[in-house]
């Protein structure tokens, strides 16, 4: 189901409607309807149940799965990904390294990371968000000073991230 605004787009998509077997399923990136390559995973039924909300320069993903794999496909532009596990275990695999996400852990990467896939086996739940890195350095270029908490001392965000613009590319 698609709802549209002048700037918002809501895709909801369940996989409840679709037959059991896994090829469904995979045609739906195929078919240009989903960003990402969904693969079925083990003799479970595969679950796949998300709402994906697009803005100009945003996209913010809430999602379940279960029994499936999902490889991301590089997209155009200069992105950031941020996707957090909010319960259930992920294995992520990217350049030949495996990492376990699982209940609150998350993980950033650019459009230039080379492919990645995460693997979820039992249920999952998920949230990530994806914009545009630029978006990011207008930010902090209206940051005057070092963000500051509600006590007046620098947070520990602030203080990574002055170490981050400090690193040479």
């Amino acid at each position: 189901m698609v709802t549209s605004t002048s700037d918002c787009t809501v895709v909801r998509f369940s996989s409840g409607a679709l037959p059991e077997n896994g090829r469904a399923l995979e045609e739906l990136h195929e078919r240009g309807l989903l960003p990402t390559r969904f693969i079925r995973y083990g003799n479970a039924a595969a679950r796949v149940d998300l709402v994906n909300r697009t803005m100009p320069g945003l996209r913010i993903l809430t999602a379940s799965y279960a029994s499936v794999r999902r490889e991301g496909v590089r997209q155009e532009g200069d992105l950031l990904y941020l996707c957090m596990t909010l319960t259930g275990t992920t294995v992520g695999s990217r350049g030949g390294r495996e990492m376990v996400l699982s209940d609150g852990d998350a993980v950033l990467m650019t459009n230039e990371e080379a492919a990645w896939t995460m693997t979820s086996p039992s249920s999952v739940n998920i949230a990530g968000i994806r914009l545009p890195r630029s978006a990011i350095a207008r930010g902090e270029r209206r940051c005057q000073g070092p963000c500051r908490g509600q006590n007046g001392r620098r947070s520990p965000a602030s203080r990574d991230q002055g170490r981050y613009r400090r690193q040479p590319r």
